[in-house]
């Protein structure tokens, strides 16, 4: 696609205005969208189009961090809480992570 062509994001979004009464953002324009929305204080907006991009991209970590900062702003604690809780490494993460990086390095050497 080119830039500036607009993608539909689903129909999950509900009301609002401008972008999201079409359901569509310019692609390429993501991420200042979501940041523009959070600087004017829109957690609810920003929280559901951050839900979406997490069905594209289930494990990013800019994604839930961001989606826990909206949920902490509405005061659904329960919610910042259980999203912030998926960022953080449990040793069993950290261990594969670790060995794949081991196993990685060598190739990334060209000594196999």
């Amino acid at each position: 696609m080119a830039p500036g062509t607009a993608v539909p994001i689903g129909t999950a979004m509900g009301g609002g205005g401008g972008l999201f009464a079409q359901n569509q953002i310019p692609e390429g324009n993501h991420t200042a969208v979501i940041y523009g929305l959070i600087l004017e204080q829109k957690y609810g907006e920003a929280a559901r189009l951050l839900q979406l991009e997490l069905q594209n991209f289930p494990r990013s970590r800019a994604a839930l961090s961001l989606l826990g900062f909206c949920f902490y702003y509405l005061q659904d604690f329960a919610s910042a809480v259980m999203t912030c809780v998926t960022l953080w490494p449990t040793p069993a993460r950290v261990a594969w992570e670790h060995i794949s990086c081991l196993t990685w390095l060598p190739l990334a050497a060209g000594q196999v």
